[in-house]
């Protein structure tokens, strides 16, 4: 219960006011009466007593006697809010009342209404202008009115998403449970929102989503129905968004542009409403920007583009944080669908919410901070755009790959051994598993009750003393651990990994003679075919080598010429190299000048550089690459990127085999930035190449 609602019950008791002589009487808006009749309403549930009546002429309390003197008695004993608002519940509950309300609002309603005094009501609205600001938005002032909200009406919308976002169950409304919305905000988030348009929302994309090709994830179907409500409300008071008519005009060549159009025209038919184009093309937007359940049917043109800063950020991060994720093929594809998605959603210029972001930062901020110092300093701008609500988003992906890490690391078993089996060695023992989560010390014992039959299922002994020579390695070490006796167990773990990979390459080798049969070497592309099978399988040690950048860009692929006419004969000239190899069919450089007309800035991908590729699989034989190198080079319509000198060409028939490769790539492009001259000549390119691919 707050002041506004115990003064209106006490209203109520004494008669019957319609809701403008209410309005007058607090000196607010007719709308904002109902807000707080709804207040009422539910604080009289949750009290057992019957909600507020309406008729022609007011609204009233039908009690009977001893109802009466109960809330009588009440009202009586309370004369303060009683529900203690945070400093951020109050200032985003303020927020929530500017952005839901056309009409502007003096600060005496907001004191009145929290039950806070007039100075703390001007600190809160000082402290949300500052938060404002950062989002485009501005609170001035009407003379004699009160305050309100001023901005670019899209940046407003995003507001008021985000505020949902922080304190609102949307699940509660899907599941019908908004009768369990309990929190203050969230409560009030439903009244002033969704109660007039969510189930209008929840029907007609449900519809759509009915006779999609693919279907959209539970975070973007959300995503989705919150704008539409937020939208629907904004609406209502007279406030469409501005796209400009050349973007609109791309939007209507979109894939998901006549989808849109169909939620408007459905929501147009259920609310007797008119939708602009721009609306539309917003919609579009989000669409084209959202996550699916699967990827049929949605094509993301400048995948290469987007798996390269991929592999990039994976290789700065593991720098940072000392921890080899490279090789990790599960993070380097859900960053690449994820980043293709945000691009997007940069692009449309679509905010990313994340409600999840202080947590996130708390719990994992050592890695937050690695992709945010990393994404900042990329040299890709679109990447450099990314806000903390999307790196947040990164940072789940990167922690995931780092506890997959940490599950896969071979466990291994030891004895640790002292003179008289406790003290020191229990000491020993905590030391270690402390460190080294993935050692399991079997048992601890003495010198003298070690036996080699004991050690069948140990790999090595951490021993404090002198011990004879054993069936397994021994570690001696200090009786406390030093720095040199960490870097002794390290070297002995590692020694025994090796081991294990060796064991796992000439398994690997059987598997590959056993299909060969007869034949004295193993096909190639069989071998490249297992690997990327038992990868999939999640056996990613039973391979000795991965394949690099010298396994795809052949010696005979790299050709350097003085110029070019024009970048489609710079494409039609890199392209020709795997024609001629037999890796692509001859449409495949068709295929690369139409994607590159469509998305050409996504191609230059560095100053000078230009990554191009057409479809994957599709006229592509083999996975293969090739160079060429034009010492005068060739514009690509890509701005100061141009002139393009350095053109590697892509093959690729699926996704990842070909990660490996693609690091090394980033190795050559910074040893090209600082030696172009050295790159007119192709042996040093041909044996750049292979050290990098050998590294």
């Amino acid at each position: 219960m707050n002041a506004k609602i115990l003064t209106l019950l006490k209203l109520l008791l004494n008669g019957k006011y319609s809701i403008l002589e209410l309005a007058e009487e607090f000196g607010t808006t007719e709308r904002f009466i109902r807000y707080i009749i709804d207040d009422c309403d539910f604080y009289l549930r949750s009290i057992n007593l019957p909600p507020i009546s309406f008729s022609e002429d007011g609204i009233y309390l039908t009690l009977n006697d001893e109802q009466r003197e109960r809330l009588l008695n009440i009202t009586r004993n309370i004369d303060a809010y009683s529900y203690n608002l945070s400093a951020q519940e109050r200032q985003d509950y303020i927020l929530l009342c500017l952005l839901c309300c056309k009409e502007p609002l003096k600060n005496t309603f907001f004191s009145q209404l929290v039950n806070a005094s007039k100075s703390t009501i001007d600190k809160d609205i000082a402290s949300i202008k500052q938060s404002l600001e950062k989002e485009g938005i501005d609170i001035r002032s009407a003379s004699g009115k009160g305050i309100y909200i001023s901005g670019d009406e899209i940046d407003i919308r995003t507001a008021i998403v985000r505020l949902i976002s922080r304190y609102f169950d949307f699940a509660k409304l899907i599941t019908e449970q908004h009768q369990d919305l309990y929190g203050f905000l969230e409560k009030n988030i439903y009244v002033f929102l969704f109660e007039m348009y969510y189930k209008t929302v929840l029907k007609v994309v449900n519809e759509v989503d009915k006779e999609l090709s693919v279907k959209l994830s539970f975070l973007s179907y959300k995503e989705l129905c919150v704008y539409l409500v937020v939208m629907l409300n904004r609406l209502n008071f007279n406030q469409t968004i501005f796209i400009y008519d050349d973007y609109i005009e791309q939007t209507k060549e979109c894939k998901m542009y006549k989808t849109s159009k169909d939620i408007c025209k459905k929501l147009e038919n259920e609310l007797s409403i008119h939708i602009s184009d721009e609306e539309i093309s917003y919609i579009c937007m989000i669409l084209e920007s959202a996550h699916y359940t699967t990827l049929e049917g949605v094509n993301t043109k400048e995948w290469a583009f987007i798996q390269i800063v991929a592999n990039k950020l994976i290789d700065d991060v593991s720098n940072i944080l000392h921890i080899d994720l490279i090789s990790d093929k599960e993070l380097v594809n859900a960053l690449t669908l994820h980043l293709g998605i945000t691009i997007k959603k940069l692009h449309y210029n679509i905010p990313v919410v994340n409600s999840d972001v202080s947590k996130i930062v708390k719990n994992y901020s050592s890695v937050f901070n690695a992709i945010k110092e990393c994404v900042h300093s990329n040299s890709q701008e679109l990447l450099s755009e990314i806000g903390d609500d999307d790196i947040a988003y990164l940072t789940l992906h990167f922690q995931a790959a780092i506890e997959r890490k940490k599950e896969k690391r071979s466990n291994v078993n030891i004895i640790v051994v002292c003179v008289h089996g406790y003290g020191t060695a229990s000491l020993m023992k905590e030391m270690i598993v402390s460190r080294y989560p993935n050692i399991n010390v079997k048992r601890i014992m003495t010198r003298n009750t070690i036996d080699n039959s004991e050690l069948d299922d140990v790999d090595f002994i951490v021993s404090s003393v002198n011990l004879p020579k054993k069936k397994c390695p021994i570690v001696k070490v200090n009786p406390i651990l030093k720095k040199q006796d960490y870097i002794a167990i390290e070297k002995t773990i590692k020694s025994l990994s090796a081991t294990k990979k060796e064991k796992d390459e000439d398994a690997f080798e059987e598997i590959i003679n056993i299909i060969s049969k007869d034949s004295e070497e193993p096909d190639d592309e069989l071998k490249e075919k297992l690997l990327s099978y038992l990868n999939d399988l999640g056996l990613t040690t039973l391979s000795n080598k991965t394949l690099g950048l010298y396994d795809y860009l052949k010696p005979d692929n790299i050709k350097i010429l003085d110029s070019s006419k024009d970048w489609k004969t710079a494409v039609n000239d890199v392209g020709l190299v795997l024609v001629e190899s037999g890796a692509v069919d001859k449409e495949y450089i068709t295929s690369i000048i139409n994607t590159v007309e469509s998305s050409g800035p996504y191609m230059v991908i560095d100053e000078g550089i230009a990554m191009v590729h057409g479809e994957i699989n599709k006229h592509v034989n083999r996975t293969e690459m090739s160079l060429l190198i034009l010492k005068n080079g060739v514009n690509f319509n890509s701005g100061r990127f141009d002139p393009v000198q350095f053109i590697l060409c892509l093959a690729a028939k699926d996704t990842h085999s070909h990660n490996k490769a693609l690091s090394d790539l980033l190795e050559i492009i910074e040893d090209y930035k600082t030696n172009k001259d050295k790159y007119y000549d192709v042996d040093y390119i041909k044996k750049k190449v292979r050290e990098v691919s050998e590294a």
